[in-house]
């Protein structure tokens, strides 16, 4: 390839194939990417969570702006029943996402195959790690024993 293209150094019209040879080797080669520009949010965040969270962000901005003291406080309100009603409704989609997925793991206990694919697709290695203090022990209403009763 280095060869050729020292030998195509006088030739500009060879060199331009050579160069667009180039190019659609590259591009063959390379995997579609997804390169819209859309951001990848989570996978449970729905439309309507976003038209929650627009609404609630709109009356923030209404309640943020408003002059009058009366006027105010109404304005308040309303942007904190939107954002109680925006948080329910995320929290709810995050627990029907996540009951979903274990549903998905115990139908895929038949196959442990498919089972390990299953859960590393989940990424749940990668989850955040709780520390555990393996020297203490604890009974069963969650005191900590020591001692004889320990044993």
């Amino acid at each position: 390839m280095v060869a050729r293209l020292k030998r195509l150094n006088d030739d500009q019209g060879e060199l331009d194939t050579w160069y667009s040879e180039l190019l659609e080797g590259l591009k063959s080669g390379l995997k579609e990417v997804n390169c819209d520009g859309k951001r990848q949010g989570q996978v449970w965040f729905s439309k309507e969570l976003k038209a929650l969270r627009k609404e609630m962000h709109r009356k923030e901005k209404e309640w943020l702006q408003g002059k009058a003291n009366g006027e105010q406080r109404h304005l308040r309100n309303e942007y904190l029943k939107a954002r109680v009603a925006y948080s329910k409704a995320v929290k709810r989609a995050k627990r029907v996402y996540q009951r979903n997925r274990c549903e998905q793991l115990e139908r895929e206990l038949e196959c442990p195959k498919r089972f390990w694919r299953t859960l590393k697709k989940m990424n749940v290695g990668k989850m955040k790690k709780q520390s555990r203090d393996l020297l203490r022990v604890y009974g069963d209403k969650g005191c900590e024993m020591s001692g004889e009763e320990a044993i």
